[in-house]
């Protein structure tokens, strides 16, 4: 009876000794990877929500960038208008000034002869000149002088005078009855009678193409008035100087 005891606790420490190996079989064996990738799984949530959590203060402070920079850009919008209406408004400020320089003309139809001007000629300083030059104004002052004239060369600084402050639609041109086209005769005496006054208005060399004009005068100063469509207006002032221009001139001002 002891031996078949003592074969029985034989077996229960053997069954003791071999569950003891396994258990430590078991502690020693590595993670399997499925279970790795569970837990991993059940922890990467965490994270990422930590992670997310760091990340929206960011994205909540690049709106609040991008806003700004609008707002930025909205200024400079603002400050580029502000620009340019004060362009505009300097423009129109020009344009109101370039206006206010301006005079209404009235020239009755009685007033407008049949002569209409038709010519080719150089200037004192050699440009070619035509009719051409009555197109850009309502009403062109045609002064004729002469280097020999005292009168003429005595009013030439109130002729420049008006120049320098007439109105823009109104225009004076100088016709020169001692200088001729082709010639160089009287070209310096001229040039000095202008110069000495200032005076910047372009004048005339007389030509054959202005042989009617000029016979129509018998002497100077004389003057006559040009539409912008070359035509004659009344008719020529023989012997008149400044003054009666002046006066004449006014009569089709409004």
């Amino acid at each position: 009876m002891e031996k078949i005891w003592k074969k029985i606790g034989t077996i229960v420490i053997t069954i003791l000794a071999t569950l003891g190996v396994l258990f430590i079989i078991l502690l020693l064996m590595p993670e399997d990877p499925e279970d790795k990738d569970e837990t991993a799984a059940e922890s990467e949530p965490v994270a990422t929500a930590e992670k997310l959590e760091d990340e929206g203060t960011e994205i909540e402070e690049k709106p609040e960038k991008e806003e700004a920079e609008p707002e930025s850009t909205d200024k400079e919008e603002t400050d580029n208008k502000a620009e340019e209406d004060g362009e505009e408004s300097d423009n129109t400020d020009d344009e109101k000034e370039k206006e206010g320089n301006t005079v209404k003309i009235s020239i009755p139809e009685s007033d407008i002869s049949s002569y209409k001007f038709d010519f080719k000629t150089l200037s004192l300083d050699n440009e070619e000149l035509t009719e051409d030059i009555f197109s850009d104004y309502d009403i062109t002052i045609v002064y004729l002088w002469g280097t020999y004239c005292p009168t003429c060369i005595a009013e030439m600084g109130d002729f420049a005078e008006f120049y320098d402050n007439k109105p823009d639609n109104v225009n004076l041109v100088g016709l020169i009855a001692d200088v001729y086209d082709g010639l160089d005769n009287n070209v310096s005496e001229a040039e000095k009678i202008l110069s000495d006054v200032d005076a910047e208005f372009i004048n005339m060399r007389s030509s054959d193409s202005l042989y009617e004009v000029l016979s129509a005068f018998s002497y100077v100063p004389s003057f006559l008035l040009v539409n912008r469509d070359g035509y004659l207006i009344g008719t020529p002032y023989v012997g008149r100087g400044f003054d009666s221009a002046m006066e004449v001139l006014e009569q089709y001002y409004e």
